[in-house]
């Protein structure tokens, strides 16, 4: 489910995206001279959502700026302009410093996982539940989610 599907159930005032279209609900425009972030997770975002990252800037990537995914032990080369997801709310991720005189700056696009917590109760308050049945309601959504992602034999 996307923020676009969201907002076409919307039963009330029709929610207004940041980009019609664009299956985000929320942009950061990191505009430092040396936009670089320390290792983290996003934990407001939607567990099973992706965060798009786009660098921009006038930087070496074979020598900086590089995606860092701690979980995987992964690095990669991501040149300005390029467009990478991930799941940045279950997955560690950081980039690597760039040289003294260059500049990277980037835009992330996501959406908060509260979005979708306001859809699945029906576009309203989340009530107060028993401990055991928040529970079983998360692992429910979790289920749900990863049915939802796509497997390696539907790639290719």
């Amino acid at each position: 489910m996307t923020a676009v599907v969201l907002s076409s159930k919307h039963r009330g005032a029709p929610l207004e995206l940041p980009v019609p279209g664009v299956p985000f609900t929320s942009f950061t425009l990191n505009v430092g001279q040396q936009c670089i972030c320390e290792p983290h997770v996003d934990g407001s975002n939607l567990a099973s959502g992706m965060c798009l990252i786009s660098p921009l800037g006038n930087f070496d990537p074979k020598k900086g700026g590089h995606l860092v995914l701690h979980n995987l032990k992964l690095i990669f080369e991501v040149a300005p302009g390029s467009i990478c997801l991930i799941p940045s709310a279950i997955m560690t991720h950081s980039n690597i410093g760039i040289a003294p005189g260059e500049t990277r700056r980037a835009i992330t696009a996501y959406t908060s996982a509260s979005v979708f917590q306001y859809y699945e109760e029906g576009f309203g308050s989340v009530p107060k539940r028993p401990h055991g049945e928040s529970v079983a309601l998360g692992k429910q959504r979790w289920a749900a989610a990863i049915a939802r992602l796509p497997h390696f034999d539907e790639m290719h």
